[in-house]
C-alpha cells in the first residue's frame, strides 16, 4: 500500500479534537467542581480524574501548534495566536472586572487596580492581587494561568522550528533529552 497515494484524500480537519477537547474540559470542570464543592466520593474522584484535562489539551496544542508550524510564516503564525487568543480574552476580563467591582465589597487601591489590569491584559494572568483572596476561591480569573505556559511553548516551538527543521533525529533527541535534562536539574536546586 503506497501511503502517498493515500494522502491526497487525507482531510487533516476530519477528526475528533472537538470530541476530545469536550471531554476533557468536562473532566476539568468536574475535578474543580468536586474539589470546591468538597464532594468526597470515589466515584465522583475516579471520573474527575480518570482523564485528566490540562496534560491532555496541552497534548493537544503541541500537534495543533506543529501543524500550524507548518502552514504559516513565523510572522502568520503569531498573528493568528494573537487574535485568537487575545481579543477574547480581554472580553472576559472587562466583563469580569466589571462583575467583581459591582459585587465584590473589597475595592483596591488605583496602585492595585493597575497591577491587576496590567498583570491580566498581558501574559502574567497568573498573579492575583491579595485584594482579590475572598474573591469566589480566591483566583477569579484562575484558568488563565494557560495563557502564560502557552505563550512560553510558542516562543519554544517557533524556536525548536526554526533551529531544528531540517536536522537529524539523533540532533532532535539530543535536543529534547538536554532539554528534559536541564529541566530535572533546575528542579532539583
Amino acid at each position: 500500500m503506497n501511503l502517498k497515494s493515500n494522502e491526497k484524500n487525507l482531510n487533516v480537519d476530519d477528526n475528533a479534537f472537538d470530541i476530545i477537547r469536550l471531554v476533557c474540559a468536562f473532566t476539568v470542570f468536574w475535578g474543580h467542581f468536586i474539589t470546591h464543592f468538597s464532594i468526597n466520593s470515589v466515584v465522583a474522584d475516579y471520573i474527575g480524574y480518570f482523564i485528566r484535562g490540562v496534560p491532555v489539551f496541552f497534548v493537544l496544542s503541541g500537534f495543533l501548534v506543529a501543524r500550524s508550524l507548518e502552514r504559516y510564516s513565523p510572522r502568520e503564525f503569531w498573528i493568528r495566536r494573537f487574535v485568537r487568543i487575545y481579543p477574547a480574552m480581554w472580553v472576559c476580563i472587562i466583563l469580569n472586572t466589571m462583575i467583581i467591582l459591582a459585587i465584590y465589597a473589597v475595592k483596591p487601591s488605583l496602585k492595585e487596580f493597575l497591577i491587576y489590569i496590567v498583570t491580566q491584559f498581558t501574559v502574567c494572568q497568573f498573579f492575583t492581587g491579595g485584594w482579590l483572596r475572598g474573591y469566589g476561591v480566591g483566583v477569579p480569573n484562575g484558568v488563565l494561568w494557560t495563557i502564560t505556559v502557552d505563550i512560553q511553548f510558542y516562543i519554544l516551538a517557533v524556536w525548536l522550528v526554526k533551529v531544528l527543521k531540517n536536522k537529524s533525529m539523533k540532533t532532535w533527541f539530543l535536543t529534547i533529552g538536554g532539554g528534559s535534562a536541564a529541566k530535572s536539574f533546575i528542579r532539583k536546586t
